[in-house]
């Protein structure tokens, strides 16, 4: 049996190899110069196997008036000015209740740690090594009322196998010394 891969990324080049390893000729076709070198290439460099959640909820619904006006937040609405978006912006927001969210959450939580358990033991078949570290990552909420809203998230994920801590501003503070001089205010983060 052969197949093509397109694309050699961190998901085409994992996906060819496992394709090899169970008996396919395998071919990976790709468009630039080197392996990697596209958006595996230009990625945050994040390795996220706990802090999981669905981006469709309650609470994404009532910050998106805040995130549209708000360039940095990443969201936009121009899009929806074409009906043919039109179904699936009907189809996004049916999955922003609550309901939705926890089940949404729990499988990309079940996706994360397959996903976790198999790159540990991708690297231990091929003895693959690479410039990587368990640091964690600081999420840093400025209002009280925020910093609850993502205890009880995290309490959540924590269910269904996430791994969070919770932390006081002075526990960022000495976990994060940088951040001393950030005038952007916390009062403590996940």
């Amino acid at each position: 049996m052969s197949v093509v891969v397109v694309g050699a990324g961190i998901v085409g080049l994992s996906s060819a190899c496992r394709l090899a390893e169970i008996g396919y000729d395998v071919t990976v076709v790709e468009q630039a110069a080197a392996p990697a070198a596209m958006t595996s290439h230009a990625n945050a460099g994040q390795l996220l196997f706990d802090r999981i959640g669905a981006l469709g909820s309650p609470g994404f619904l009532r910050a998106l008036p805040r995130m549209l006006v708000n360039a940095d937040q990443g969201v936009s609405a121009a899009g929806l000015g074409r009906p043919r978006h039109w179904p699936w912006a009907v189809a996004f927001l049916r999955q922003c209740t609550e309901v939705a969210w926890r089940r949404n959450t729990i499988d990309l939580l079940k996706i994360a740690h397959l996903s976790r358990n198999s790159m540990h033991d991708f690297m231990t078949r091929h003895a693959i090594t690479f410039d990587w570290r368990k640091a964690g990552k600081l999420i840093l909420h400025a209002t009280e009322a925020d910093l609850s809203a993502a205890r009880r998230s995290a309490e959540f994920q924590g269910r269904s196998g996430g791994v969070h801590q919770i932390l006081t501003r002075e526990a960022c503070l000495n976990r994060e010394p940088a951040l001393r001089k950030s005038r952007r205010p916390f009062v403590g983060a996940i």
